[in-house]
């Protein structure tokens, strides 16, 4: 199955001033194919609604359909937020397809759970806040409770998926969902948001490192040993 099946009652952490449902479009196609796959560019603007996983895939597979080869996503969103189940099914059809993501901003509450899907990330405008229920189906607080962390079981599980550490959702718990906390650069990279997936990392690397005849540690050691040389040269 495609697409990871939560729950249709996960939630909706509510959009901001940008409340028109996203539209997806392709950007730039591809322009030489080749077996591996080929990078496209798609733009992501908008509300995340239930229709937008399907609306990514039915982009991903025109393209497909043309070039006969696998396609491999340049992502640029720009979201306020919207539907927390169908923001991780596009994380996950983004890691599927080793997608890059980057956003100049705002990249909101749901949007974060689409952009940690990418294997690569840059993204500027990052606010996060507790993720919560959009209808009121809790009949009392045991229920309410136990839907809540449902959810938050959900959340969480899918973020280790995405290989990001505990920290990112430590934050997002202490804002509430009325307020909206805007990341730095710094705490972005640090929450593992920005930079490389780090399974990415190792595969990239030992890639790299078999072309030299040389081991992972071995590379790691002289791209440091370079990064001292060059910070000492200046």
């Amino acid at each position: 199955m495609l697409f990871r099946s939560i729950s249709s009652s996960l939630g909706v952490a509510l959009a901001g001033p940008m409340d028109e449902p996203a539209r997806v479009r392709l950007t730039k196609p591809c322009d030489k194919p080749t077996p591996g796959g080929c990078i496209i560019h798609v733009s992501l603007e908008g509300t995340i609604t239930a229709d937008t996983p399907q609306k990514l895939l039915a982009v991903l597979n025109d393209e497909m359909r043309r070039i006969s080869a696998p396609v491999v996503p340049y992502l640029n969103i720009a979201s306020p937020g919207g539907d927390v189940n169908a923001a991780m099914q596009i994380g996950d059809l983004l890691r599927k397809t080793t997608a890059s993501v980057v956003s100049s901003g705002p990249c909101h509450s749901a949007c974060v759970f689409v952009a940690v899907g990418g294997v690569e990330r840059n993204l500027s405008g990052v606010g996060v806040h507790r993720p919560f229920f959009a209808q009121t189906q809790a009949k009392n607080f045991a229920d309410a409770d136990q839907r809540y962390k449902k959810m938050m079981t959900a959340v969480r599980a899918y973020l280790l998926e995405m290989n990001i550490s505990d920290d990112l959702l430590r934050v997002m718990i202490a804002v509430p969902p009325g307020e909206m906390q805007v990341l730095s650069s710094l705490e972005a990279k640090r929450m593992g948001i920005n930079g490389l997936d780090p399974a990415w990392d190792e595969y990239m690397t030992a890639r790299e490192a078999r072309t030299y005849g040389l081991t992972s540690a071995e590379l790691r050691k002289r791209r440091s040993e370079e990064h001292t040389s060059e910070l000492q040269s200046h």
